[in-house]
């Protein structure tokens, strides 16, 4: 069994806990992984390299043709709500 501790937000959660789970991301995620982009731009003191915006990851992902990308998010679940982390 493996044990990863996690930061934000801090739980310790242990593999194949079923309040735990890794999906597929969905059109609708597109807002949070913007966000995640732009924060490790930031902390990475890269910020005015970042040009991605929400449109362009839907339509990368989620337009006509081929996908550019696919995407899985980490969920865990606290009091009864899914955070992506």
């Amino acid at each position: 069994m493996v044990n990863v501790t996690l930061n934000f937000p801090e739980v310790a959660i242990m593999a194949g806990d079923p309040e735990f789970r890794i999906r597929d991301a969905k059109k609708a995620d597109c807002g949070s992984v913007c966000s995640l982009i732009a924060e490790l731009a930031s902390y990475e003191q890269m910020s005015h390299l970042n040009n991605m915006s929400e449109q362009k990851l839907v339509n990368d992902a989620f337009g006509e043709g081929t996908p550019w990308y696919s995407a899985l998010l980490a969920e865990v679940k606290i009091n009864e709500v899914w955070m992506s982390i």
